[in-house]
Order: structure tokens, then C-alpha cells, then sequence
């Protein structure tokens, strides 16, 4: 949202009517804002990012932002355990919908998300990149994340798998 507010020139030609109010009324962190609401404004600032993958990038801003802030109770223990100990409440520190849970088996983890009721390409693009963030946070570095099913393509829930690197495997 403050990159929005920082091209809120730009933005403004980008955000749906129905969501300009976002570029000045006061945001509090800890609310949750209807999921339809931030994939307009995610939309949006994907458009102006001057990156890659905007999407991607944005997840992994979160995630940082989190990790130094307000959530940062939740990224305090970086290794795989905490991660999946904690991967619940990371999920709803940012979501009102839907269940997260890692699972480690062998060489790979297994990360979940059931129950979440506005599944989008957009939203699971964001949440890719606040995922990897996580796990690489938690000791492995670089992670890829291999898609394996998709709640916006009509799959039940939304999940990838994370091989590990031999020596965490």
C-alpha cells in the first residue's frame, strides 16, 4: 500500500474506482482487508514495480517487512522446525481464510493451504514469494517452490513442494 501512495499519480490510473479510497485512508497493519480488495491493489502495484516478478517480489517484500515488524514474534527461530511449528499463524497473520501447514518428508518439505476461500493466481503468486521467503529465513537457501496443485485452477487446496539441499535433507 505505501508503494501505491508513493505513484499515487500512476496509481491512480490503475486502482479500480471502488478501491481509491485505499490511497488515503489510514491503513492499520494488524487488520484484515477483504482478499478481493488487495488482489485490486496487488494488481495494481504489479503493473508499476519496476521488477521481474512483480508478484513474486511483492511475497517476499511481505515477508521481510514481517520478519523486522510487527509479526516478527513469528520469524523469530530460523530453522525448519520453528518454520512449521509457526506456518499457521504466519498465514493468519495475513489471511482471514484458509489453513497453512509444512510437513517435512525426508528431502522435501510440503507446504498446504486448505480452507482458503479467494484463491486467485495473483494472491498465490504473492503468497509463492512470501513462502520462500519464509523457508529460506528458516536455513534453506534459495528455495524453489514446485507448484503441485492450485485452489484458482479448481483444486481443492493450494500446495507446493521444497526440496531441501542434501545437507538439510
Amino acid at each position: 500500500m505505501r508503494f501505491l501512495r508513493t505513484q499515487k499519480e500512476r496509481a491512480h490510473d490503475l486502482v479500480p474506482a471502488e478501491l481509491q479510497h485505499y490511497l488515503s485512508d489510514r491503513i492499520h497493519v494488524a487488520d484484515w482487508y477483504p482478499t478481493a480488495d488487495v488482489r485490486g491493489l496487488v494488481m495494481a502495484a504489479a503493473r508499476i514495480l519496476p521488477v521481474e516478478d512483480p508478484l513474486a517480489f511483492m511475497g517476499n517484500f511481505l515477508a521481510q517487512e514481517h520478519a523486522g515488524g510487527v509479526y516478527k514474534r513469528l520469524h523469530a527461530t530460523h530453522d525448519l522446525d520453528s518454520l512449521m511449528r509457526r506456518s499457521g499463524s504466519m498465514w493468519s497473520s495475513i489471511f482471514d481464510t484458509g489453513e497453512f501447514v509444512v510437513t517435512r518428508e525426508a528431502d522435501q518439505l510440503h507446504l498446504r493451504v486448505t480452507g482458503f476461500e479467494d484463491a486467485s493466481a495473483e494472491i498465490c503468486e504473492v503468497a509463492k514469494g512470501y513462502i520462500a521467503a519464509a523457508v529460506e529465513t528458516s536455513g534453506v537457501p534459495s528455495p524453489r517452490l514446485e507448484k503441485t496443485a492450485c485452489g484458482a485452477r479448481g483444486d481443492s487446496l493450494c500446495a507446493w513442494v521444497c526440496r531441501l539441499p542434501p545437507d538439510l535433507g
